[in-house]
């Protein structure tokens, strides 16, 4: 199925679920994404919701990380 994904979007418009985009981001658990959904924080990380199910973008997910990058 990923291959499939694969060739018909591209990658940055690749829908990921809560642990996968958990995992890009470094967080320990995957219930973090839910509470600044409910919360209203971090807003600029946007998500899809589809029914029950909630998916984030994998190029707004490599936004988010670079926009929150402190040059040193």
């Amino acid at each position: 199925m990923s291959a499939l994904l694969n060739r018909v979007l591209p990658d940055d418009d690749l829908l990921v679920p809560d642990k996968v985009a958990a995992s890009i981001l470094g967080l320990d658990n995957p219930k973090t994404l839910a509470n600044w959904r409910s919360q209203r924080r971090n807003t600029d990380l946007e998500f899809i919701r589809i029914g029950r199910s909630v998916r984030y973008r994998l190029g707004t997910l490599r936004a988010f990380v670079k926009s929150k990058t402190i040059k040193g």
